[in-house]
């Protein structure tokens, strides 16, 4: 209880608390339920005091979280330019890297923290090839490239010079890298390539750049996503368009067996991604590994205009998982009378159908100002 109470007075930079606390010999290297330090915590929510005060305290600035990430990384790729140098005069390890293999130069790169930058590469962060890249010089990049390195070198995440050029919008170095020869199809630690990135960065240009050069529009990464599926995550209705045009397939599935569709049911459920997906042929009855439909998991995470938009676009209202339960049947057992109603309107029955569900069909009416007379009740109860 009282490491819960030091982090949360580290990260809501409660001076006063925390330095009670301090005093009173608490664990300044307490750590919360995701394995961060006290540290972390606090550098993560910018509270400069708060890192400073641990810091004399004792605490370690070289310290992992369970993901390998220090207290360096975090404060760089948010962009906490005076913690980042209070961590690096205390003896914070640059070049240390997560369990992707990132440093705090990528993480900062990556992220468009410039300041942040600047005070690592001064501090002698290392800068191969791929960080050369990542951070727009293209001049070093030739010069490493004229002196024997590699341009296919990947750095310790997997990271090539095509990667880092595109992550950071540079797009004469990426034409200039393509045109010697850069393999548009060599991967990171998490298996993406260079579109992956591109997609994911908004970056319209080298999106079709890479792919006038020939990179796979269906190139899956390691966890099964695709161009279009980052796409739609983002809610990115015009990448999905141009990746639609150039041959993007709506239909691919994931190690979850999960298709774009069923994506945005579960991340957004954004009425002008799941209209474009359903133009394209989105298969509105396909299931995931757990037999569940697009308005399966629709009804499943509440959302309530979902399931109308695709009740409305012809779904099977009926589909069971591999457990048996149907939509209706989940309605009914979260409690979601909006939910059920809108599937018995549409036509919904279980197969087969429970006394109880058919009692509902048939009574709907009854059992709606039911459920909205008892709301009434606990309103009431509540206020007084």
């Amino acid at each position: 209880m009282n490491d819960i109470a030091l982090i949360e007075a580290a990260k809501s930079g409660d001076l006063e608390t925390l330095r009670a606390m301090l005093d009173s010999e608490a664990n300044v290297a307490a750590l919360n339920p995701s394995g961060d330090t006290v540290l972390l915590v606090a550098a993560g929510a910018g509270q400069l005091d708060a890192v400073r005060l641990l810091i004399e305290c004792g605490a370690d600035v070289n310290a992992r979280s369970r993901a390998e990430r220090t207290v360096l990384m975090v404060a760089s790729e948010k962009g906490h330019a005076a913690i980042v140098d209070l961590l690096i005069g205390a003896g914070a390890e640059v070049d240390a890297v997560n369990q992707w293999g990132q440093t705090a130069l990528v993480m900062a790169a990556s992220s468009d923290r410039s300041d942040v930058v600047s005070l690592l590469i001064t501090a002698g962060a290392k800068i191969g090839i791929v960080e050369a890249a990542l951070l727009g010089r293209a001049l070093d990049v030739a010069r490493m490239l004229e002196t024997g390195s590699d341009i296919a070198t990947q750095n310790s995440c997997g990271m090539t010079a095509l990667t880092g050029a595109v992550i950071a919008g540079h797009s004469e170095l990426c034409v200039a890298l393509l045109d010697r020869g850069a393999n548009l199809e060599l991967r990171d630690t998490l298996g993406r390539v260079a579109l992956s990135h591109a997609v994911q960065k908004s970056r319209f240009d080298l999106v079709s750049l890479l792919l006038d050069r020939g990179a796979d529009v269906n190139t899956m990464s390691d966890n099964g996503s695709t161009p279009m599926k980052t796409a739609v995550i983002g809610r990115n209705t015009e990448m999905m368009l141009l990746l639609h045009k150039r041959g993007a397939d709506v239909h691919s599935v994931d190690k979850d067996n999960y298709t774009a569709l069923h994506i945005i049911i579960l991340r957004h459920s954004d009425a002008d991604v799941l209209d474009l997906l359903l133009e394209w042929g989105a298969d509105i009855n396909g299931v995931d590994r757990q037999g569940r439909t697009a308005l399966y998991l629709a009804v499943y995470v509440g959302q309530r205009e979902a399931v109308k938009l695709l009740a409305s676009r012809g779904a099977n209202l009926n589909i069971p998982d591999s457990k048996g339960q149907t939509p209706l049947r989940i309605a009914i057992s979260d409690q979601r009378a909006d939910i059920a109603e809108v599937l018995l309107q549409a036509g919904a029955a279980s197969i087969p159908e429970t006394k109880t569900e058919k009692v509902l069909r048939e009574n709907w009416e009854k059992y709606r100002q039911t459920l909205e007379q008892a709301d009434i009740v606990k309103k009431t109860q509540n206020e007084r």
